[in-house]
């Protein structure tokens, strides 16, 4: 069936060039940006393809991206017929096209600070090389984020351990959340652009520990740092972990001289970012200043913000284990549909809810395989990052706010899932013997002693 959407797709491609060039429609670029990025998409789709998937992930690819397109003309539809032009993607492209594509195209460098100015300052200069069209803006912006779900599948295929490729790539191409809220104009797509190349490059620095995997988490960081530096900040605390606690003789942990070579270069990059992420709050670390009160304040203020609207909830930030429970199921699946109040609050209920008994259903064998989370060190750094986005958003109390922040976590919540869930294949075959052998043994012992009939 899913090798059927590209070829769908191509054929709703071309009856729309040919539909808005017949009626003069003003979103005839808009089309032809499509297509453009679609030409592209299946050229990087052959291109990261390599033995283990090239029989199935260019089509695989090719249908996701088709659905990131309908998914970003929907969010542009919604923007423009259902709020009625209020939302930050206006605002995004109205400040790109006035003013900074100019100053681009001048050769300069706009104001790029961090979070929404470096937002605009991004969105001004994807429109340097046409006249500016905001659904061809979303249509760009839903690439960007593709791109960086193609670098979180690789990352995947990177683990140590042998994995459920064509499962997780289902996962990460095609889920309705991953697929919907970055494919507009807005930090979403940029974000997970970031993420996704410093994920690859965390997956081969756990794995081989080059110098290169290192460039390529810092190109990575710096896109993302540009516009949520907290969030770089976990993924950075993240691949540290996963590099500290991997178990020995796994991947780079091979190698103890690189290890700690590694550790020190990545706990001096972490410092880096961390302060970078602090002074982006206006948190000052510097001696006498008080950094604990400076961090409650900036708390307080976030549930402030958040607990308004009619999709606000009780809850807060974590203060102890105990509040993990509650604060997970928040950050990771609500609002569930009881909460539901309006048509897209339903849609994100009932894919929390969907996902909810999945992770449920599949727990007893993510606990079970969890024992041996060392041996995975990708997998270690998907658990770090999830529990520290859990904590971090925490203090977020409005579910239709954190319905489009997950997006964010949710391709590490679905390496846990796929991994640790499922399972790989090789190992739950090993499970298998080894549950066949136990149960011979035990068959032996009962016969042993036993009477034999003449």
């Amino acid at each position: 069936m899913l090798a059927m959407v590209p070829a769908f797709g191509w054929v709703a491609l071309f009856g729309a060039l040919l539909f808005t060039v017949f009626t003069g429609s003003e979103h005839v670029p808009a089309v032809l940006i499509a297509m453009l990025a679609a030409l592209a998409i299946g050229a990087l789709a052959k291109r990261v393809a390599n033995d283990e998937d090239r029989e199935w992930l260019p089509t695989l690819i090719m249908a996701g991206f088709f659905a990131k397109l309908a998914a970003s003309w929907l969010r542009w539809w919604v923007l423009v017929d259902f709020y009625n032009g209020s939302g930050d993607a206006l605002g995004y492209h109205n400040r790109a096209q006035f003013d900074l594509v100019h100053v681009w195209r001048s050769f300069q460098i706009p104001d790029m600070k961090i979070g929404t100015t470096a937002m605009e300052g991004v969105t001004g200069f994807v429109y340097v090389p046409y006249v500016p069209n905001l659904l061809g803006g979303f249509f760009e912006f839903a690439t960007i984020a593709f791109v960086g779900q193609i670098f979180m599948y690789m990352a995947f295929r990177n683990s140590v351990v042998p994995r459920r490729l064509k499962l997780y790539a289902l996962a990460v191409f095609f889920t309705p959340n991953i697929v919907y809220w970055p494919s507009s104009i807005g930090k979403e797509a940029v974000m997970f652009l970031g993420i996704g190349i410093a994920a690859y490059g965390i997956s081969r620095l756990l794995l081989e520990g080059s110098a290169k995997s290192l460039m390529i988490i810092g190109v990575g960081m710096f896109i993302s740092g540009l516009i949520r530096p907290h969030v770089t900040a976990m993924q950075a605390a993240a691949a540290v972990g996963a590099l500290l606690f991997a178990k020995k003789g796994v991947g780079v942990a091979q190698m103890p001289g690189r290890r700690l070579a590694l550790l020190v270069v990545a706990g001096i990059g972490l410092a880096g970012v961390l302060l970078t992420a602090a002074s982006s709050f206006g948190i000052s670390v510097a001696d006498g200043g008080d950094f604990e009160g400076q961090v409650d304040q900036l708390v307080s203020n976030v549930e402030q913000q958040t607990d308004k609207g009619g999709s606000s909830v009780e809850g807060g930030f974590i203060t102890s284990p105990a509040q993990f429970p509650e604060a997970a199921t928040r950050v990771l699946f609500r609002p569930l549909p009881n909460e539901a109040h309006n048509p897209p609050a339903l849609a994100a209920s009932l894919e929390g809810a969907l996902f909810l008994a999945i992770v449920l259903w599949k727990l007893p064998a993510m606990l079970r395989r969890g024992l041996r989370i060392r041996r995975d060190p990708y997998t270690l750094h998907a658990l770090f990052f999830t529990i520290g986005f859990i904590i971090a958003f925490s203090s977020f109390l409005n579910l239709g706010l954190m319905a489009r922040e997950r997006s964010q976590v949710m391709p590490f919540l679905m390496v846990m899932l796929v991994a640790l869930g499922f399972g790989p294949p090789d190992v739950e075959e090993e499970e298998r013997q080894l549950e066949e052998e136990r149960r011979i043994e035990g068959l032996d012992e009962l016969l042993v002693g036993a009477p034999i009939a003449e």
